[in-house]
């Protein structure tokens, strides 16, 4: 009698643990919606390694599209597609020359930071981008840090952003 009696308590304990660590519901449309305000073009502030990354809210609001350009804006080298998937916000990535696609999932957010990680059945076996941490500074500071996992450019590569105001007096 004993033993059922500890089973079924580790059984509610665990169940109950694992309701308090779901995300609380709304969180991945919440946390879209803060993404939309990022939509207009951002540059870098290091002229050495100067990048260019636009937001642009696509597909009548369904998604938000991020691409990084070089400095002199004459090609793509990064793509990354955030969208609302059941409760999840996700982020599908596409970086150059890279073999791995990854789907990224937002873990973790807070008033100024949204994590997003691989989860672990989704991890690519080649190089791929395995966390991204995007942290919002103001209306027109952001930085971006990705983490890489696997092959030689494994590490953190974090990059601040302004937003540019083109056609604007702003």
């Amino acid at each position: 009698m004993n033993g059922r009696l500890a089973v079924a308590l580790a059984s509610c304990i665990l169940v109950g643990g694992a309701a308090a660590a779901a995300p609380p519901a709304g969180q991945a449309k919440a946390a879209f919606e803060r993404l939309t305000k990022l939509d207009g073009s951002w540059r870098s502030e290091g002229k050495d390694s100067a990048v260019h990354v636009t937001w642009r809210v696509i597909a009548g609001g369904a998604a938000v599209l991020e691409t990084v350009s070089s400095a002199d804006r004459t090609r793509v080298t990064s793509a990354t597609v955030y969208s609302v998937e059941g409760d999840e916000l996700v982020a599908h990535h596409f970086g150059e020359g890279a073999v791995a696609h990854p789907r990224l999932v937002l873990k973790a957010q807070e008033p100024t930071r949204l994590r997003f990680e691989v989860a672990p059945v989704d991890a690519p076996k080649a190089a791929h981008a395995a966390a991204l941490l995007l942290v919002v500074k103001g209306d027109d500071v952001v930085t971006l840090e990705w983490t890489l996992a696997g092959g030689a450019k494994a590490g953190k590569r974090a990059v601040d952003l302004k937003r540019e105001y083109l056609d604007t007096l702003k």
